[in-house]
């Protein structure tokens, strides 16, 4: 309005002075049309670049069959460590045929460049009997998280958590034009984006960087603006666990501080990877996977073999076995291996806890292949 007044003022009077005496007079209030996601690009990648900041978030979801969730994440980044924590609590409450079930969810753990970690209870809600008999041949009846060693760059772990580029894009997956500003108890500026249906308001402090963020409108698709690798990926989508249904509404609040925050790892006596918890998962039942390669080679050289009517020879033995275990080594974790001897093979495997040895034979007699225990 201040700037229309000026322009009017010069075109009827033409008296140069009142326009200088009046354009200083124009506010951050006034803000021209433009797109939210450009004007703010440049706070959000300041924002994250800084070195570490902890994050709290608050979404809420309603949508349009009787669906909704609640989840409240915290988050955090350290970039001398290189690594990024999320924990994330909450529920989704789902209505089918007339019955009501509610999903607790609680999730949380830590990425590093070196791996992440995850809570054992998140992938295994109970211990099982058999789970614990490997935890104890692992020496770590007591573990309580999953590592995953791998090799992760700074941007990846960064973005497993919280990111406020990455949060900007998920609110404005769908552009809005900037319809406003207010300055604030900061110090910064309010940025209010918004459309008919939706509206984002982003808040930056004196420095400039992004200390909050809110979103009011339609659901938004939990994909939306993620990212992360793997299972870093998957703490960035626990930060947004809710049903997002056509017609569905959300609400979201998002507030960054950026004070360092020191991030711990789980400690290895607690710790278990997930290669050594399957390895010892299947070597408590070992002799049985043998057991059934030596039966499954049995089988199968006496069906397919005996069907062409002719009898069963070590070499059908040989042949079948290998094909056998082969398939066997595809999807397990210890490995099974095939030695022939005069009549046959031996299909054998040694407990790599225990260093026990278990054996089978399996040998052509009387034109028929027969098993036989070794050990």
């Amino acid at each position: 309005m201040t700037s229309f007044l000026v322009r009017r003022a010069v075109a009827v009077t033409g008296v140069a002075v009142l326009a200088s005496l009046l354009v200083p007079a124009v506010t951050a209030s006034a803000v021209p049309i433009t797109d939210c996601s450009a004007t703010l690009a440049s706070a959000a990648a300041a924002s994250d670049s800084q070195p570490g900041y902890t994050a709290h978030l608050d979404t809420t979801t309603v949508d349009g069959t009787a669906a909704s969730g609640q989840v409240a994440s915290d988050a955090g980044w350290n970039a001398a460590q290189g690594r990024a924590s999320v924990s994330s609590k909450g529920s989704l409450t789902i209505t089918i045929d007339g019955a009501t079930i509610t999903i607790p969810l609680d999730f949380s753990g830590v990425v590093a460049t070196n791996g992440d970690w995850l809570r054992l209870a998140d992938f295994f809600p109970k211990i099982t009997p058999e789970i614990h008999a490997a935890l104890v041949l692992l020496h770590k009846p007591n573990a309580s998280s999953l590592f995953s060693p791998r090799r992760l760059t700074a941007a990846a772990v960064q973005a497993s958590g919280a990111k406020p580029s990455a949060d900007l894009g998920h609110l404005l997956a769908t552009p809005l034009p900037v319809t406003g500003t207010a300055n604030n108890l900061a110090g910064g500026l309010d940025y209010t984006c918004s459309d008919a249906s939706r509206t984002v308001v982003v808040t930056l402090d004196g420095g400039g960087l992004v200390v909050g963020m809110s979103y009011v409108g339609p659901a938004i698709s939990s994909s939306s603006g993620s990212s992360g690798v793997g299972r870093a990926g998957l703490m960035a989508a626990s930060r947004r666990a809710h049903p997002a249904a056509v017609g569905g509404t959300e609400t979201d609040t998002l507030t960054y501080d950026y004070k360092v925050p020191l991030i711990a790892v789980p400690s290895p006596t607690v710790s278990v990877t997930l290669r050594d918890l399957a390895r010892a998962v299947e070597s408590t039942h070992l002799r049985s996977e043998v057991r059934a390669a030596a039966l499954h080679t049995a089988l199968a050289a006496n069906a397919g073999v005996g069907s062409k009517h002719r009898r069963v020879t070590a070499t059908d033995v040989r042949r079948i076995a290998r094909v056998v275990v082969r398939s066997t080594n595809g999807f397990m974790p210890i490995r099974i291996y095939v030695t022939n001897h005069h009549h046959g093979v031996w299909i054998t495997a040694v407990n790599p806890f225990t260093h026990e040895r278990f054996a089978y034979q399996v040998q052509a007699s009387a034109g028929r292949a027969k098993v036989t225990k070794i050990h």
